[in-house]
């Protein structure tokens, strides 16, 4: 199987990390910190899937064309796919007792760059993350991306969903998490200490993390996407 790039090293035209080895180290940091809050498999999941798209030939024509000009092209939507495998995936497993984690966790993939998730629904009434799962697969290349799925990381996939205490322990775990959270912003939502969450940072953090250049023994990669 073709070895599909998540991202060229800094400064070299022909080094660059694997998908496969970015999701695999993505997990390993997002299970670490998810574990803390008691929601391990549902982080997994998002780290799993979270650049789905990058595993189709058009986004890796535009990784290689702008790492070759130093500068990003007209921009491919790589977050998508991912939300829709595992929305898609949850509700097949799960039917609508998934609905609610499908969702959340869709949204964490589809929004993964740029500051955090936005409202769901916007004030005027439009449905922002319904609007990205239904786009088409000519826009989002989710078939294609599905099909490449490396073989071990799909077992991961498979090895979750099998669980059939998955939805019930992850939404105990998030009402428990709701709670906490309701109770915390009763505490710091006066004007003095007003603190604005960041939400759903899990794999943008990760990443940051994944490509530090100063952790030792790491190689540094550079991150067109």
């Amino acid at each position: 199987m073709k070895d599909f790039k998540a991202r060229y090293r800094t400064n070299s035209d022909t080094e660059y990390q694997p998908l496969k080895t970015h999701l695999e180290e993505v997990a390993m940091y997002v299970d670490l910190f998810a574990r803390k809050i008691g929601l391990p498999k549902p982080a997994l999941l998002t780290a799993l899937v979270h650049d789905l798209g990058k595993n189709c030939q058009i986004w890796q024509e535009y990784l290689d064309e702008s790492h070759k000009t130093g500068r990003k092209n007209k921009k491919e939507d790589h977050a998508t796919a991912g939300g829709q495998y595992l929305y898609d995936a949850i509700k097949q497993k799960f039917d609508d007792s998934g609905e609610l984690i499908a969702q959340l966790l869709a949204a964490c993939i589809i929004y993964h760059h740029g500051s955090g998730l936005p409202d769901i629904i916007k004030p005027d009434g439009t449905a922002r993350l319904s609007k990205r799962l239904e786009k088409g697969n000519d826009e989002t290349h989710v078939e294609e991306s599905v099909a490449n799925f490396d073989i071990s990381i799909k077992q991961e996939l498979e090895a979750i969903f099998d669980d059939v205490n998955f939805i019930a322990d992850s939404v105990g775990t998030l009402k428990i998490i709701g709670a906490w959270i309701e109770t915390v912003d009763e505490v710091i939502m006066s004007p003095e200490v007003w603190v604005a969450p960041r939400t759903g940072a899990w794999i943008e953090t990760v990443c940051e993390r994944e490509t530090d250049q100063n952790k030792p023994g790491r190689t540094p990669h550079g991150c067109v996407d």
